[in-house]
């Protein structure tokens, strides 16, 4: 069987809301893929992957104002879905 690949639009490119990226984006995202590696646990090409994926940059867009050292505001506990 072949592999399916599936693009994802980036949509950031979409976005309407004004955004604005955390100064501390850079030395966040190396702390963080240092901490993420001295686990070590993905392979080298899993890893890297990973490492595509910079969730950091993702932290940094959802609190572009927040100072260094400061904990993120608390959220509502999310409502469990009624069955």
């Amino acid at each position: 069987m072949a592999a399916v690949k599936i693009k994802l639009p980036d949509f950031l490119d979409y976005w309407p809301w004004p955004r604005a990226l955390n100064p501390y984006y850079e030395e966040a995202k190396n702390e963080a893929n240092a901490w993420a590696h001295s686990f070590g646990f993905f392979d080298k090409k899993s890893q890297d992957a990973f490492d595509r994926c910079d969730f950091s940059k993702l932290a940094m867009l959802t609190y572009p104002y927040m100072n260094k050292g400061e904990p993120p505001p608390q959220l509502p506990p999310f409502p469990r879905a009624r069955i």
